[in-house]
């Protein structure tokens, strides 16, 4: 045998040993896009329309992590599957669904930066 040949069978063996011990994800098991977000409806949004969106939400894996009360309301970390899904409903109540994120002032002073 030529050291080529040898080369080549030592190569097709490595990558037959790796093949063997990997594991292909089960189907399903690929994870969706998640995102957190927050939806705010009209004021005069009866409860069942809000809890109706809220169990949607739930049914297709998103979790609920805030209900507000200050508005009609609430946040959720859900697939992004779901956030097109409540968007597509075209609720006449549904007023706003954004992004749940930080949101700071521009050249905002650090702390030790202050003198008090």
């Amino acid at each position: 045998m030529n050291i080529k040949s040898l080369f080549t069978v030592l190569i097709v063996l490595v990558v037959g040993i790796v093949g063997a011990f990997a594991e292909a994800a089960p189907m399903g098991s690929l994870k969706q896009e998640t995102k957190a977000f927050i939806v705010r409806y009209a004021s005069n949004t009866p409860e069942k329309v809000i809890d109706a969106a809220i169990e949607n939400i739930k049914s297709i894996g998103g979790e609920l992590t805030h209900r507000y009360t200050l508005f009609k309301g609430f946040s959720a970390v859900a697939p992004v599957d779901a956030i097109y899904a409540l968007k597509a409903e075209e609720s006449p109540f549904l007023q706003d669904i954004e992004e749940d994120q930080l949101v700071t002032i521009a050249d905002q002073p650090k702390l030790e930066d202050t003198r008090w």
